[in-house]
């Protein structure tokens, strides 16, 4: 049976981390998996889809109890024959993808931000990460791939490419590797999203592992729940108006005003509690994060509401 492309570039892909494990990787291989990675963002991609699926094998031996490591130790060594058959991602979910964030469990600097609070971080190699307000994260830049994992809330990346050291992002069953661009990633309980400003990055998922990575360009916004996973594509402006945290401004287009009123709580300890009877109501306008009750003023008088204080929540009422 014919191969398709991408079943030849897995394949390929198992090939070299097999190789590089074998003890006898040379300068010479080392060339020419670079000339192999330069040729494709799909061929970076699949290097460390293979190579994640490895190291989760070398763990699950010294980590996991006797059934579970015969399984990792089988795993291992009949990867480069299951990437040649495209079914080393169906193996892996046998195992388990649900112990993901344990298994790659950092090394390296973490860095966290209280409510209302936002920092920005500049890598050795340039590449800068801005972190929103009660945002959490850590990074391990020691290995090949640069790495980090977003732990809680959201975070701009301005990526300084390099093809020999993938950039990777790591979220819960979410992973977002960079290929040269700029994006942000925000992550809460029930939601995950990523969007591209510039260049392109490609998202997978452990959650699904026979889904191909979805590869994301500028101006696309990637939503994940229970429910699923939509891709929409947003114009710069909206692109620009989401990043107005940046300058400590939230930037409202017709939301409605449940949703208004969540952004501000992200950003104060002082709460605002919206009344059913109003959710639905549209907000137009900008804002700075720290000026809730402010704002809860201004919509009293734009649509003729009631506000009142419980403790320290501001209650908008009909």
């Amino acid at each position: 049976m014919t191969q398709t492309p991408a079943a030849e570039i897995r394949a390929a892909a198992g090939a070299w981390v097999a190789a590089k494990d074998s003890g006898n990787w040379d300068a010479t291989q080392q060339g020419a998996l670079d000339s192999w990675l330069a040729q494709s963002d799909a061929h970076v991609v699949a290097l460390l889809r293979a190579e994640a699926a490895w190291q989760r094998a070398d763990k699950l031996v010294v980590l996991r109890p006797t059934r579970v490591r015969r399984m990792a130790e089988t795993l291992k060594d009949a990867l480069p024959t299951l990437f040649r058959a495209g079914a080393a991602a169906a193996v892996i979910a046998v195992i388990g993808f649900a112990a993901a964030d344990y298994f790659t469990a950092p090394r390296g600097q973490s860095y966290s931000t209280a409510i209302g609070v936002r920092e920005t971080i500049t890598l050795v190699d340039g590449s800068q990460i801005a972190l929103n307000t009660d945002t959490a994260l850590r990074l391990d830049l020691s290995g090949k791939t640069r790495k980090v994992w977003l732990e809680k809330g959201e975070a701009f990346f301005n990526v300084t490419h390099n093809a020999q050291r993938p950039f990777q992002v790591f979220a819960g069953t979410h992973t977002v590797t960079d290929l040269g661009t700029k994006f942000s990633i925000r992550r809460e309980p029930a939601r995950f999203e990523v969007a591209v400003m510039e260049g392109k990055v490609a998202y997978d998922t452990a959650a699904k592992p026979n889904q191909k990575p979805i590869d994301m360009t500028q101006g696309d916004v990637l939503i994940a729940t229970a429910r699923g996973l939509s891709l929409t594509r947003k114009p710069a402006r909206a692109l620009a108006e989401s990043l107005g945290w940046q300058r400590g401004l939230l930037i409202f287009d017709n939301t409605t005003l449940a949703d208004a009123a969540a952004e501000f709580n992200r950003y104060n300890a002082e709460k605002l509690t919206v009344a059913h009877s109003v959710a639905h109501l549209p907000v137009v306008g900008t804002f700075r994060t720290t000026d809730a009750e402010a704002f809860a003023r201004v919509i009293a008088q734009v649509f003729n509401l009631h506000t009142g204080k419980n403790g320290s929540t501001v209650i908008i009422t009909k």
